[in-house]
């Protein structure tokens, strides 16, 4: 009789995969994503940062060629896009979120706001500010986000020379579900002497 049973339950093919088996797919799933997420919020952060220094970079060479070619360093984001185009996100972009940048039409700011000394970044991540001490020329990128790392560059006419630097900021634009209303106003970033 138990022969009978014990052919019965091997004949049986049953296919699939038990309860346990099941469960435990899922928590070795789960702690390859705990393990991966912070990585992956790293590189992330990585890629914003690069898009701030960038447009410094380019734009502190633009100025650069502004002056070699005017003779004079530019004032704002019109004198600028003489040398180099200067693409923006829509002002209101740090209200709504960098989703607005990727929907919206972006700005020429040569066209649409050429006397502006600073501007949201392509793709909304960041302030760009332009000023002018003297003979020196800052272009910073100020970030909207905690974690994020500014960039500051400084062209001095006098020498020729840009010297460039990169902060972490402290605090966040952003706090919580809480947006604050207009620029950011922290110098986390700040000026270089150059």
């Amino acid at each position: 009789m138990t022969a009978r049973l014990f052919r019965k339950y091997l004949n049986n093919n049953q296919e699939g995969f038990t309860l346990i088996e099941l469960i435990v797919v899922v928590v070795i799933i789960g702690i390859l994503s705990a393990l991966s997420i912070p990585n992956f919020i790293k590189f992330i952060n990585k890629a914003t940062e690069i898009e701030g220094s960038t447009q410094v970079s380019n734009f502190i060479k633009a100025a650069q060629m502004c002056y070699l070619d005017y003779g004079k360093l530019p004032q704002n984001a019109g004198e600028l896009s003489k040398c180099t185009p200067v693409p923006a996100c829509q002002w209101a972009a740090h209200l709504k979120g960098k989703e607005i940048c990727k929907t919206w039409k972006q700005l020429d700011l040569a066209v649409d706001n050429p006397s502006t000394p600073q501007w949201n970044s392509p793709l909304g991540f960041f302030n760009i500010r332009m000023s002018q001490k003297g003979t020196n020329l800052f272009i910073r990128s100020i970030p909207y986000f905690k974690g994020t790392a500014g960039t500051s560059a400084c062209f001095n006419s006098i020498t020729g020379t840009i010297t460039t630097g990169t902060f972490k900021t402290r605090d966040s634009y952003y706090s919580g579900e809480k947006r604050s209303v207009g620029i950011n106003t922290n110098d986390d970033v700040p000026e270089l002497n150059c």
